[in-house]
């Protein structure tokens, strides 16, 4: 028999449902004929001949129909121009961008629960989610390039945490900063992810003092940029195509609740049973035993933010769409808590 020590560790054993899945995108990129597909993907071509006049014209064309997207205008400025007379490279280049997204959410979910096997772990399950697919497939969506640039910009703002070194600090917190507003430009929803990670950071320093006046600094930046951002889109650029959007439409939000429980709720369901497995037995010994917690503090505090991450995207989407290419990081927010796998 072979002893405990040969089998292979965790990490190992979850980098095939990580891997063959992307793989499996990027060969069929080549295996089928490729086309512009969504009114988005016209628009950019033919807002101009270069990089500089797509972008801003492109740009033009969002503001006029209520979005305000400038790091979506500039990424589709580039990658149409260069990728203009080869549609596949351009679903490369999303490819690449998903598996970078991946990849910050990822080193995160470490860093967070402080074991190598989170990373493909995270992959894994954030891949189970159907919906994430889309973002892969329909070009011109935006969901990747935000969530990109939200997850280098959570790793920053961890980082600022952890040091103690006042220059490391101010230098951490400027690339934390670019980062949110490049994640913020990309799409509107986006806001909702920086408030909960505002939010988030703000119950990290309270609870833990050794950190807490860098957590709160990190936190009151986060919320104050995130806030502020929300705002000027509901003042100043909401109109026409976004002006039905509204809380105040609880029919619509019922509906699009009801849309989530039976498609996007439904497709969690197998890693709830699983966690539900997994937590309950852990947490009962705990309590029979009084033995080491089930969770660290920075545990908790990544149970939390995902809680947060999930349940504030999801609100933000109910007065507008909760299922297709909108939903796609619901697929990563829920898989960020699961520290126990």
């Amino acid at each position: 028999m072979r002893s405990a020590s040969s089998q292979p560790p965790l990490y190992v054993l979850w980098l095939m449902p990580a891997i063959v899945p992307l793989v499996s995108i990027l060969v069929s990129f080549y295996v089928q004929d490729w086309y512009w597909g969504l009114m988005d993907d016209v628009q950019v071509l033919e807002s101009g001949t270069n990089i500089s006049e797509r972008f801003v014209n492109y740009l033009a064309v969002l503001i006029g129909f209520g979005h305000f997207n400038p790091t979506s205008a500039m990424r589709s400025a580039v990658i149409y121009t260069w990728f203009e007379h080869a549609p596949v490279l351009v679903h490369v280049a999303k490819w690449v961008e998903a598996c970078l997204m991946l990849l910050a959410w990822g080193i995160a979910a470490t860093r967070v629960s402080g074991k190598i096997s989170a990373l493909p772990i995270f992959i894994s399950i954030a891949l189970s989610f159907h919906y994430l697919y889309d973002t892969f497939f329909f070009l011109s969506t935006h969901e990747v390039i935000g969530l990109l640039f939200l997850g280098v910009a959570l790793n920053w703002f961890l980082a600022s945490v952890e040091t103690v070194n006042r220059g490391t600090l101010y230098a951490f917190l400027a690339l934390s900063i670019c980062c949110l507003l490049i994640g913020l430009g990309a799409k509107e929803p986006m806001v909702s992810s920086g408030t909960a990670l505002g939010i988030s950071f703000l119950f990290l320093g309270v609870a833990n003092k050794s950190i807490r006046s860098r957590a709160l600094f990190v936190s009151a930046i986060v919320l104050l940029l995130s806030v502020g951002y929300a705002f000027s889109l509901k003042i100043w650029v909401q109109s026409k195509y976004t002006s039905s959007y509204s809380f105040s439409n609880i029919p619509r939000m019922l509906s699009l609740f009801s849309s989530w429980i039976g498609k996007d709720l439904l497709n969690h369901s197998p890693w709830i049973i699983i966690a539900l497995l997994l937590v309950l037995p852990t947490s009962n010994q705990y309590l029979r035993t009084q033995a080491r917690p089930v969770f660290t503090q920075k545990q908790l505090w990544g149970i939390l933010t995902g809680l947060l991450l999930y349940s504030g995207y999801l609100l933000i989407l109910l007065p507008w769409n909760t299922i297709s290419y909108y939903a796609g990081p619901l697929g990563v927010f829920f898989r960020f808590p699961w520290r126990f796998l």
